[in-house]
């Protein structure tokens, strides 16, 4: 596994990041961690666009709900 999931923009940065804060070289769970940390930075979320709304009744059903527990 490794350092396989990562691609070569990633690693690069990787390496440059730990050039600027950590003692080259670095051990191999320093650099995933690296390498996680950019991902997570460079990647995002997208939701889906397929969104159905609940029915009136479901609402109503919960809103019930948190009405009863609230009093």
């Amino acid at each position: 596994m490794g350092l396989s999931p990562f691609d070569d923009d990633t690693l690069n940065q990787a390496i440059l990041a730990c050039r600027d804060f950590q003692k080259m070289p670095p051990s191999l769970p320093q650099m995933i961690s690296f390498c996680r940390d950019i991902k997570r930075k460079t990647s995002f979320y997208v939701a889906d666009t397929d969104h159905q709304p609940a029915s009136p009744k479901v609402v109503e059903a919960h809103i019930k709900q948190c009405k009863a527990f609230l009093i």
